[in-house]
């Protein structure tokens, strides 16, 4: 029944458009599940196949439908950014807390720049927003909220203390 049901999934969601192999297999004794894999490259028109929210929601949307239909359970939604980012899980199975993370990542860039413009540019390609003021913010991705560098690591997190440490670096 769960291959039947994978099937009529990937017909339902890229049958007219796309190639799908659905290989269906049992991890453990209750958890039969399938895996879908997709020739991205349409046989009808060429055009390359998008996968983004809205088609994630397509598939879940579709996939609980026909579980219901089935008289199958369904999986608990969650949201889309309901996981860590693995850089924060795993500083927390560490011990580390978000703002270990930041001040390491931090650290590390500041080890590796030679001017404040390569310090930012490389703090921002790690993902960080930066927001210059009387203090310096910033805020990796997977956070809400900034942090005031100074305010929470101290004085060698000040503009002017990262250019001193900066300097450092040239020697």
């Amino acid at each position: 029944m769960a291959h039947e049901i994978g099937i009529q999934l990937a017909s339902e969601l890229w049958g007219d458009h796309f190639q799908v192999l659905v290989a269906t297999h049992v991890d453990k004794p209750t958890h039969i599940h399938n895996h879908f894999v997709i020739n991205s490259v349409s046989f009808i028109d060429g055009y390359r196949y998008n996968h983004c929210r809205a088609s994630y929601q397509a598939m879940r949307d579709t996939s609980d439908r026909l579980c219901l239909e089935y008289g199958l359970s369904v999986v608990e939604p969650k949201g889309w950014n309901s996981t860590k980012p693995y850089a924060q899980w795993l500083a927390e199975k560490q011990g580390q807390s978000g703002t270990d993370l930041i001040r390491q990542e931090i650290d590390e860039v500041i080890a590796d720049s030679m001017t404040d413009k390569q310090f930012f540019y490389k703090l921002k390609q790690k993902g960080y927003m930066i927001k210059m003021g009387k203090d310096i913010t910033v805020r990796p991705l997977w956070r809400d909220r900034g942090i005031k560098l100074e305010r929470h690591f101290g004085s060698a997190y000040s503009y002017e203390g990262i250019c001193q440490r900066l300097m450092d670096n040239l020697s």
